[in-house]
């Protein structure tokens, strides 16, 4: 009997040990129920999960910013950038203005005042888990100051289109204005979730009026764009997407025009060129000289050159031709934009 007893003890003993790890090793209530740890009525968080403490992390803080996302009513609003679009022929919006779903928009904004709570890792998976949170009242007044820096930046920079007198610095200051404002709708929209009962800031300057000003000012830019040679209707055709997408009167004579801001000449060489291969090649030199009527400044030459291939030559010229749109419409746009509107 007294064998058995002591048989007992260690096996007891023995035991004992991997019950107490099982029981630190627990996972807290917060990765299942964050709001256990930070109560929904003053806090916003999420828990994430990773096979790193840093990939748990950035996984926390994504999925908080789902919150936004899930919370956010689907409104369609007008952004700033510069970047290609295709509208064909029509002029009543400029290329970096694009269409953009406000969810879209508020998941690729950086949330602010998140910081990262307690860790867990679970032995048995291997998995980190980390807590993200932010505190309500304390975010909600980190946002409201922002927004009202902005809101007094867009109201200087809108001073100073209305009190400008060169039309490419009043669509500077006017873009530099919509930039501000699409900020501050992406703030508001992220301060009505932190703050359920806070409608958001009225802007005095909203995002949606600033744009449409942009619009019918940017109509008042008249440039003419003239192409020479054998392919003066590709580039002619490829300029005016380009400058109908930044939202100006384009025109092909400038008889057809009261005045001229810009006048854009082109020119486009393909030649044969023998690389002594099977395939056919031949090299594009593209050329584009920006007149600049608005400050009278000198001349701006813009110029590329590439080679293209194919196994027969009409098709290695095709080639060519695609390229060169697709240098106009991207490299040169960007060209553009960064020394006239940027």
């Amino acid at each position: 009997m007294k064998k058995f007893i002591i048989l007992l003890v260690l096996i007891f003993m023995s035991c004992a040990p991997s019950m107490v790890t099982a029981k630190k090793n627990k996972a807290p209530d917060w990765v299942m129920n964050p709001q256990s740890k930070y109560k929904d009525a003053y806090y916003l968080s999420a828990v994430g999960s990773g096979d790193t403490k840093k990939s748990a992390e950035k996984d926390a803080y994504s999925n908080l910013s789902k919150i936004f996302q899930a919370d956010i009513k689907s409104d369609e609003t007008l952004t700033q950038k510069f970047e290609e679009t295709t509208v064909g022929d029509k002029t009543s919006l400029t290329a970096e203005e694009k269409m953009r779903n406000l969810t879209q928009i508020q998941s690729e904004q950086t949330l602010k005042n998140v910081k990262i709570g307690d860790s867990y890792f679970d032995p048995n998976s291997g998995e980190y888990y980390v807590i993200a949170y932010l505190n309500r009242s304390e975010t909600e007044d980190i946002y409201h100051s922002e927004i009202m820096q902005n809101t007094q930046k867009i109201d200087q920079y809108y001073s100073q289109y209305e009190g400008g007198t060169s039309k490419l610095d009043k669509l500077k200051y006017l873009s530099n204005a919509i930039e501000l404002a699409e900020q501050n709708e992406i703030l508001n929209a992220q301060l009505r979730i932190i703050s359920p009962s806070h409608a958001g800031i009225e802007l005095k300057q909203p995002l949606e009026k600033l744009v449409a000003e942009r619009n019918t000012f940017a109509k008042t830019i008249h440039v003419i764009v003239i192409g020479s040679g054998k392919y003066n209707d590709y580039l002619e055709d490829y300029l005016k997407e380009v400058f109908n997408n930044f939202g100006f009167m384009v025109y092909a004579s400038a008889a057809d025009a009261d005045y001229i801001d810009f006048r854009i000449e082109s020119s486009l060489s393909i030649s044969k060129i023998d690389l002594d291969r099977d395939e056919k090649f031949v090299r594009w030199e593209l050329s584009i000289t920006i007149l600049d009527k608005v400050s009278n400044a000198e001349a701006v030459l813009y110029t590329k050159s590439d080679r293209e291939g194919h196994l027969n030559l009409t098709e290695a010229q095709n080639r060519a031709l695609r390229t060169v749109k697709t240098t106009i419409q991207k490299d040169f746009f960007k060209f553009f934009a960064n020394k006239y509107l940027s």
